[in-house]
């Protein structure tokens, strides 16, 4: 009898526990439980790089949460770290040292399984030997004048070195980014220049020569800064000129100007008349460098008179300097009276 009571209050006891399983296991989901932790590992935040320090920069991804884990594991095992935003992802930096040399030993000797470097940044720039011909121990061996240097031997096709102007381009940025001025006001003078094809025969892109010119002036390089005031008034001309393209009120009489790339030749004409319904204007030469000058493919005619579109973008209404300008140069105005 005893017996049978025992094993009952055994049965009736696990049948009580049974039945509380399911209430203890089930978590509401707004319970305390199951919010994510607070505190210093999610305080991690994308900043800035600091300027002339360089950067070993890990993993691209577009995870920041991912991102900053990897920041707290290099933190945890000594490294400097930041987290940067790059683009639409970010990236964990390890910050090193000022010193080039000291940054190629800490590249030499960084090794963790489960991270690469993804590159290496200085003043927001890649120090990347891509396209160089070298390899980033050997990259970061080189100061700037080395690099420069090897840029022109690639740039002119000297020191035994072949002639490649894809090479030329990326060692004088390598050498520009770390500040090195002839580096800087040399792609400064070749994007003012252009005359390339492709993107790395250095295209005409006045931007890009007025960014490294600034590059270059500030710290006090005066041929930069000569050239700076120059391109400025160049812009200021361009921007006019704009304006006087886009003029609705040309009127009988007054002064056309096409204007050559260069900047520097161009021929003055007056409006003679308008066809009947506006979109060609007929003009007479009144200056010109060249009598026999090809005018966007249509040579001159003999008595300097010749249609034109009304849209072409070479012709514009003139400005006073290049009314005042061509009239000295040229007196085929009045030749024409």
């Amino acid at each position: 009898m005893k017996q049978r009571i025992i094993t009952s209050v055994i049965v009736l006891s696990l049948l009580s526990t049974m039945s509380t399983w399911g209430q203890t296991t089930v978590i509401k989901r707004n319970s305390p439980a199951t919010k994510p932790k607070t505190g210093k590992q999610n305080t991690i935040k994308p900043v800035e790089q600091e300027k002339g320090i360089y950067y070993l920069c890990l993993n691209w991804g577009y995870n920041l949460g991912w991102t900053q884990q990897v920041c707290r594991e290099m933190r945890a095992k000594g490294y400097p770290a930041i987290v940067v935003k790059d683009g639409s992802g970010y990236m964990t930096c390890v910050k090193s040292f000022k010193n080039r040399e000291d940054v190629a030993a800490f590249y030499q000797s960084f090794s963790d399984s489960r991270y690469h470097i993804q590159t290496i940044r200085y003043n927001n720039h890649d120090i990347s030997s891509w396209d160089t011909g070298l390899s980033t121990e050997q990259l970061l061996s080189m100061n700037g004048n080395q690099l420069y240097q090897l840029a022109e031997d690639y740039y002119f096709g000297k020191n035994e070195k072949s002639k490649d102007i894809s090479k030329a381009q990326h060692c004088y940025y390598q050498a520009a980014y770390i500040d090195y001025v002839p580096a800087q006001l040399r792609l400064g003078q070749l994007y003012e220049e252009g005359g390339g094809t492709y993107s790395w025969e250095f295209k005409k892109d006045l931007e890009a020569a007025i960014y490294w010119y600034k590059q270059a002036a500030a710290q006090g390089d005066d041929t930069a800064k000569n050239a700076l005031q120059r391109l400025n008034e160049e812009e200021s001309i361009l921007r006019r000129i704009k304006t006087n393209k886009n003029t609705k009120l040309w009127s009988l009489g007054c002064y056309l100007c096409y204007r050559y790339s260069n900047g520097e030749e161009y021929v003055l004409a007056t409006l003679e008349e308008w066809n009947n319904n506006h979109s060609k204007v007929k003009i007479k030469i009144v200056a010109s460098p060249s009598a026999n000058r090809v005018l966007n493919g249509d040579l001159l005619e003999k008595n300097n008179t010749f249609w034109v579109s009304a849209q072409n973008e070479g012709w514009h209404l003139a400005l006073d300097e290049e009314i005042s300008i061509a009239l000295k140069k040229d007196n085929s105005e009045k030749a024409t009276k």
